[in-house]
């Protein structure tokens, strides 16, 4: 996978990390203790996962779905630039009747 291609003038896989990168520190910034939702899509929660664990863009990423309409729960830490996964990929909501 080449991270820097933006095919048709979009945005390139490093530009969409870079981008995600920028918005969670501005959340913690803007919202430091508060909780908050976020709705978004694939990509971004893809880059989320992989900027909190310091991996590599550069991968595919065909064995690493995140399932549609699923919860996904990051933590910040107060004071301090460091984020962690609390949920991650949880459809159970999705199947729980009442």
């Amino acid at each position: 996978m080449c991270v820097e291609f933006n095919g048709h003038g979009g945005e390139s896989s490093a530009e969409m990390a870079a981008r995600v990168q920028t918005t969670l520190k501005s959340l913690q910034q803007q919202h430091g203790g508060q909780r908050l939702v976020v709705v978004t899509h694939g990509g971004f929660l893809f880059h989320s996962f992989r900027w909190i664990h310091a991996m590599a863009v550069d991968r595919s990423r065909d064995d690493e779905r995140t399932p549609n309409a699923c919860i996904c729960i990051i933590q910040a830490t107060d004071n301090s630039p460091s984020w962690r996964v609390v949920l991650w990929g949880s459809t159970q909501h999705l199947t729980t009747q009442e």
